[in-house]
C-alpha cells in the first residue's frame, strides 16, 4: 500500500513561504514530484529518493501555495549524501540556476536544552507540510495529490508508539501522530 503524505491536512495558504515543489521531468513530462525547502537563495534541501533516476531534468516550483500559480526555476546541480538509498541518508541539495532573492528562506528554531539525542522532545507539537498525496492508494494507483500546499499538526510520541512501522523509525527519526491526520498509513483513532 502507498504511504500517504498529508492525510486529512489543511491548506497551508501563505504559512510556509520557503516550501517549494521539486519536480523531475523527462521529455517534458513530469515523472515525479515532492517537497523541498529553500535554505539559501540558491539552494533547496529535499529528499534524495525524489531524484534517484539519472538523466532527468530537475526544477522547483515556487512563489505560491497553489500549484497552478507557481513559477518554475531550473536546478543546475544536485548533491546527495549517498549514492544508495537509505532512509537515514535521504537528503539532497539542489543548486538553482539563479538566486531566488524574493522568496523567504527556511527558518530553523534553536535547539531545546533537553536531550540532544531526542530532538524534538516527546510531547512537543510539530507541523508537517508538503505537496504529497493526501489519501491512501493501492500500489501503482498514485493517490490523490493536492493542488495546494497542505499541512498538519502532530505531537511527538515515544518511539514505541511507531513500532508497527518497521524500517522507518530509526535512530535519526522520531515518532509523531495525531488523531485522524498525519503522514502515516494508519491513523490514530482514539
Amino acid at each position: 500500500m502507498h504511504v500517504a503524505r498529508i492525510v486529512n491536512g489543511s491548506v497551508a495558504a501563505t504559512m510556509f513561504p520557503w516550501t517549494v515543489m521539486v519536480i523531475k521531468t523527462s521529455y517534458g513530462e513530469v515523472q515525479s514530484f515532492g517537497t523541498g525547502a529553500l535554505v539559501t537563495p540558491l539552494h533547496v534541501i529535499t529528499a534524495a529518493h525524489l531524484l534517484q533516476m539519472p538523466g532527468e531534468k530537475v526544477a522547483i516550483k515556487y512563489g505560491s501555495n497553489v500549484v497552478e500559480k507557481m513559477k518554475i526555476a531550473p536546478a543546475v546541480g544536485v548533491r546527495t549524501i549517498s549514492n544508495r538509498f537509505r532512509i537515514e541518508e535521504d537528503i539532497a541539495l539542489l543548486l538553482l540556476e539563479t538566486p531566488l532573492s524574493s522568496v523567504r528562506r527556511l527558518c530553523v528554531p534553536p535547539l531545546d536544552s533537553g536531550d540532544p539525542d531526542k530532538i524534538p522532545p516527546e510531547g512537543k507539537p510539530i507541523v508537517i507540510a508538503g505537496f504529497g498525496a493526501i489519501e491512501e492508494s493501492a500500489p501503482g494507483e498514485g493517490g490523490f495529490t493536492p493542488r495546494q500546499l497542505m499541512y498538519t499538526n502532530e505531537i511527538v510520541l515515544p518511539d514505541n508508539h511507531c513500532d508497527d512501522y518497521e524500517g522507518v523509525l530509526i535512530s535519526k527519526t522520531f515518532c509523531a501522530k495525531a488523531r485522524g491526520t498525519g503522514i502515516c498509513r494508519t491513523m490514530v483513532q482514539n
